[in-house]
């Protein structure tokens, strides 16, 4: 058993029964911090409270001010978009997601993860993407996020809309022109 930790959720992989499970991380702690912050300590009409919890429990805005449906959902969210694009789409990039709780965990296929003895795997899907990789600067950057198998290259972590764009453009593409033997090794 092999356990990995994200940011939203965390992975609790079994390679010898070829499974990983993508558990939603759920922030409670950080949540209430939020709510205190905007509710308690802020002054303000019932109008403007009301108004205000909506919008904390109802939009997911990332990192630059997370909500209080951020910390609470944000992992959900992630996951359920990760099954449904890969129900939508069966895009050959995307490791398969077979199963998911209503986004609470999600249930793959083992890949084992590369690592940088691969080589500098974003230089060749800038290549082959027009530079798009560029614009999702986490899920093309970190070698962890894929795993090659017979000889393809196949991504672990697909939730975030960005990322979901570039594979629907070059998925297909990236899946059958990238050759990871061919990749460019780190100086």
């Amino acid at each position: 058993m092999k356990i990995a930790q994200g940011t939203h959720r965390f992975v609790v992989a079994f390679p010898r029964l070829g499974i990983a499970i993508k558990i939603a991380k759920i922030k409670p702690i950080e949540a209430l911090k939020r709510f205190w912050n905007v509710f308690i300590r802020h002054k303000g009409n019932a109008k403007e409270k009301l108004t205000r919890l909506k919008f904390e429990l109802f939009k997911m805005v990332p990192r630059a001010m997370p909500t209080i449906g951020y910390h609470l959902f944000y992992g959900i969210y992630n996951n359920w978009r990760e099954f449904i694009f890969y129900q939508k789409t069966k895009n050959l990039f995307l490791q398969p997601t077979w199963f998911s709780f209503i986004g609470l965990f999600n249930i793959q296929p083992y890949g084992r993860p590369t690592d940088r003895s691969l080589g500098d795997l974003r230089h060749g899907l800038y290549d082959l993407t027009d530079g798009q990789v560029s614009l999702d600067g986490h899920h093309f950057d970190e070698p962890s996020n894929f795993t090659v198998e017979n000889n393809r290259l196949k991504i672990l972590d697909y939730g975030h809309q960005t990322t979901q764009k570039i594979i629907t453009a070059y998925g297909q593409k990236i899946w059958e022109e990238f050759d990871p033997s061919q990749c460019p090794k780190y100086k």
